[in-house]
């Protein structure tokens, strides 16, 4: 088990956040914090024996990825339920309570303390203890917690089961007052429930005449552990990207048409796959009446042992009574279609075969299955694809309820981020200006979170479009952001790093200047500026921007290291200060970032400016250590080239 950082300092180590982003990967990608352990119960056989495993035969070993454990009389019925949580789904599941017991063998009581008396109102802290007539059955002891397991909370009401046949002679509560203080009420009748306050009332109460029911819905995910069975989910929003394209029989490339269309990926090896074309052949007149077209792509061609012909494919076909002419998918065409669906689900699996995806009259992705579905499912979801946003909404739900999407807004960002970092870069471009095509307001009528919003896809896309080398459409982006959120701080430092690269340092640094006027003192922007007026060899204005950068911040990374370095450096007499620059040094070996190549770079000069030369071999060799680790060889040449001046220096 990993250990939580043990100072500030070590809260934003990049081996700690390396760490988690790992963890969060692995459960993207399937794994489980518990190993797909299935959930264990155990029975207390009585004092002094062993307990025995009842999980099966209380249906209580779900292979659920299971956290928070709460108990409650759900359905009051004199026994206790229970409510699990989960990383995995379902996230919340609810086991209802049917063993044969009798209506009279409990008691359940709520307490409700006196603040006067100094105890809190909901009596927290409580020991109840349940006095039955027979001695020999001894008494039943509970204390009502707050918090009573991990992240969760049990009900307040206090359950006791009861033996057969007792009778309850009184029950004692000790209040958890700051003087000791017991009530005892008599005249408790077994097989009910009792609001007990601390004054000495003991109040029957009765429960409603109609308990709240659990009712399970038709289309809950079964276990998803198994991965036996289908998943049908319902985008709130139908999803665009680019064109998606497969291959014809004559191996050209074709792009899929504009819908109603639904995609279908399968093997001729693949039984479920043969099964689902089966259904679908037999509904063949209602799937054309619906107006839906339906495109069988086939990936056996992506199994370098397997030779599958166009005519074999045809035959397959034929055989299940599909008579739709299939298409072969090449990588690019199972790539599109996982980083199109991928955003919807947090467990990243391998899409299954079949997988099938039905696009709408605009190409946009409404429906994903995986796994087999009903065609009459097909045929329902058919009719609501031009559904009204708020319909569709409602419709992606698995069942009933009210929704909270005024919390929650899809974010285009991490969509073309799925395209970028998958290795498609003009795909997540292309995404993104369809995107704001779409949902570019007008001005007047964006609010300030839409506006916001829009500027970072804005943003975003410069970022992408600067990397794909398209300058002036980067340009125009990052301008564009600026216009709608001129406080965006990133859309400006790009801006000005796409000046510097292109060595338009002019424009880089007069934009900057213009920042101040909003920014006086973000060292953001200082720092930045001092950067460009020290590639103008301006040393001694840029050493005045970091110094006032420092004067905002004074323990700005990025500013005492370039301060530092600089100061250690600089062939300018004026500007040149060993004392000062180590002074900076030892603060940036006291920081977070001390490991970084650049710190460990500029420490390493400051070291050697002061004379220190030992010192200095020593940074540059842990630098030299980290870039080898790293497999960063230009950064390794650099290293051992400064390496070398300072043992040469030592030398001499």
């Amino acid at each position: 088990m990993s250990q939580s950082p043990a100072s500030e300092a070590d809260k934003v180590s990049s081996s700690y956040i390396e760490a988690w982003r790992d963890l969060a990967t692995r459960i993207r990608d399937g794994a489980s914090f518990s190993g797909h352990e299935r959930n264990k119960a155990f029975l207390n056989c009585g004092a002094g024996t062993a307990f025995a495993d009842v999980s099966a035969a209380v249906g209580l070993d779900v292979a659920d990825d299971g956290r928070a454990l709460a108990v409650a009389d759900w359905d009051y019925d004199g026994d206790a339920d229970l409510w699990t949580t989960n990383r995995s789904a379902p996230r919340i599941r609810y086991f209802e309570n049917q063993s044969p017991s009798k209506p009279s063998h409990f008691v359940t009581v709520r307490l409700q303390g006196d603040p006067t008396n100094g105890c809190n109102r909901d009596a927290i802290g409580g020991r109840v203890e349940v006095l039955l007539k027979n001695a020999a059955a001894g008494r039943h002891v509970a204390t009502l917690h707050a918090g009573d397991g991990f992240l969760s909370q049990s009900s307040k009401w206090l359950h006791f089961g009861l033996p057969a046949g007792a009778e309850i002679a009184a029950i004692e509560v000790h209040w958890p007052s700051g003087q000791p203080t017991t009530t005892r009420y008599e005249a408790i009748a077994s097989g009910s429930f009792y609001h007990l306050s601390q004054n000495g009332n003991a109040t029957l109460w009765t429960p409603p005449a109609r308990a709240q029911a659990i009712n399970n819905p038709d289309n809950a995910l079964a276990d998803t552990q198994t991965g036996e069975s289908p998943i049908r989910v319902r985008l709130s929003k139908p999803a665009s990207g680019p064109p998606i394209s497969y291959l014809d029989a004559d191996g050209k490339a074709q792009a899929v048409m504009k819908g109603p269309v639904l995609v279908k990926l399968f093997a001729t090896w693949c039984p479920n796959c043969s099964a689902q074309f089966k259904a679908l052949a037999q509904s063949a007149e209602a799937i054309r009446d619906a107006g839906l077209e339906i495109l069988p792509i086939c990936v056996d061609r992506l199994d370098p042992e397997l030779h599958t012909t166009s005519d074999e494919v045809r035959t397959h076909l034929d055989k299940l009574g599909f008579k739709t002419a299939a298409g072969w998918a090449d990588n690019d065409t199972v790539k599109s279609l996982d980083s199109l669906q991928s955003p919807l689900f947090y467990r990243q699996r391998p899409l299954p075969l079949p997988s099938s995806f039905l696009f709408d009259k605009q190409g946009a992705l409404s429906v994903v299955y995986k796994g087999n579905f009903e065609v009459p499912r097909l045929l329902e979801d058919l009719k609501t694809l031009d559904a009204a946003p708020a319909d569709a909404k409602m419709q992606s739900l698995p069942f009933p309820g009210r929704t909270t999407d005024r919390h929650f807004v899809t974010n285009p960002i991490e969509i073309a981020k799925v395209f970028h970092q998958g290795g498609y870069p003009d795909d997540a471009r292309q995404y993104l200006i369809a995107w704001l095509s779409r949902n570019g307001a007008a001005p007047d009528k964006a609010t300030a979170a839409d506006s916001r919003r829009t500027a970072d896809v804005h943003t975003l896309l410069g970022i992408i479009t600067a990397q794909l080398g398209l300058r002036a459409e980067a340009i125009a982006a990052f301008e564009s952001a600026i216009a709608l959120a001129p406080e965006l701080l990133p859309a400006h430092l790009e801006l000005v790093s796409l000046y510097e690269r292109d060595g338009a340092l002019d424009q880089a640094r007069d934009h900057l200047e213009a920042m101040l006027n909003t920014r006086a003192n973000d060292p953001d922007v200082l720092t930045n500026l001092g950067a460009i007026l020290e590639k103008q060899d301006q040393a001694s204005a840029a050493v005045a921007r970091y110094r006032q950068a420092l004067d905002a911040q004074p323990r700005a990374i990025p500013a005492l290291q370039k301060l530092a370095s600089l100061l250690a450096t600089s062939s300018e007499p004026d500007v040149r200060d060993a004392t000062a620059a180590l002074a900076l040094a030892k603060v940036l070996e006291q920081s977070p970032a001390r490991m970084q190549l650049p710190i460990l770079e500029t420490i390493a000069a400051a070291y050697a400016a002061a004379g220190d030369i030992d010192a200095a071999i020593q940074r540059t060799r842990t630098a030299l250590a980290i870039a080898q680790k790293s497999g960063n060889s230009n950064a390794v040449m650099l290293i051992q080239k400064k390496l070398n001046t300072y043992l040469a220096a030592k030398t001499d």
